[in-house]
């Protein structure tokens, strides 16, 4: 077995035990609120973002400092590992995937694959999981990134806002869109799939139940089923829809594997308190 190193940023949904684990690194993306800067999950824990959200303050995020990814990789270099796997936000909504290779240049790191996972949150958490598993298996490095193309190329999120505030907040929505949409109590439903350039509009609908009976639907299409997919719940203070949604997923795929985690920050703070998301993975198919 290899000795490994992990790295990831804190877009992704790590288990309890990546976590704590010691060979797992995580690159922090920076937040300011309200003109002041933060590290999200250093400084910015799950509550702090839900109090800020409520108090509708002015947040912008961007990607890792260079600086924090250059003292991750020295301190890694440090350690004798064998080899490290770099997990990166997609590159179509972050610039992360450019502070990790910028760091690689300016610390000549060698003995590592960089993966822009072309996803976010719960499926990047899922992979660093089958990784870590995978190589304690004494899988090889090729084996393992043949294994994980399923999940990497087969995955989606699914997003519904519980008002429409934050997405006009964020510059996502024009003013009189969400002014028109507010009035007729308009429910936009977002995704985004593998290799999207941005989050889409998927539905527009105007009742609870036709929200979650087009996630359904929508999981539907893609072929999820409880023997091959993990389900992500996240939400954003949003615990009664949560519950809802499992009550049809549990329907409609019983026995699916099932997650629950807050959205992350640095996505709840475009979309807003109340929201619901669902992410669906497929599994790593192991040889």
């Amino acid at each position: 077995m290899r000795k490994i190193a992990i790295v990831v940023d804190s877009t992704a949904l790590l288990s309890e035990t990546l976590k704590e684990h010691p060979d797992v690194y995580m690159a922090p993306l920076s937040v300011i609120v309200n003109e002041k800067e933060y590290q999200d999950l250093i400084d910015l824990k799950e509550e702090d973002w839900i109090s800020f959200l409520k108090e509708d303050a002015t947040m912008t995020t961007s990607q890792p400092h260079t600086q924090v990814v250059v003292d991750i990789l020295n301190e890694i270099k440090k350690k004798d590992y064998d080899f490290t796997y770099i997990l990166s936000i997609t590159s179509e909504l972050s610039g992360t995937l450019n502070s990790f290779s910028i760091g690689i240049e300016m610390t000549d790191f060698t003995h590592y694959e960089l993966i822009d996972t072309f996803t976010i949150a719960g499926p990047v958490g899922y992979m660093a999981d089958a990784i870590l598993e995978m190589n304690q298996q004494g899988v090889g490095h090729n084996d393992i990134m043949i294994a994980l193309q399923d999940s990497l190329n087969i995955n989606g999120s699914i997003i519904s806002p519980e008002t429409l505030n934050r997405l006009v907040k964020s510059g996502r929505m024009s003013k009189t869109s969400g002014m028109l949409g507010s009035l007729l109590k308009l429910k936009p439903i977002l995704y985004f799939e593998h290799h999207m350039k941005a989050i889409e509009k998927l539905e527009v609908v105007r009742s609870e139940r036709k929200v979650l009976s087009t996630f359904i639907e929508h999981l539907e299409k893609r072929g999820v089923n409880a023997d091959d997919y993990i389900i992500y719940f996240l939400n954003v203070d949003a615990d009664e829809r949560t519950d809802a949604l499992t009550v049809k997923i549990d329907e409609a795929f019983p026995g699916i594997e099932k997650r629950y985690n807050m959205l992350p920050g640095v996505i709840a703070t475009h979309v807003g308190i109340g929201t619901l998301a669902l992410q669906y993975v497929k599994k790593v198919q192991k040889r």
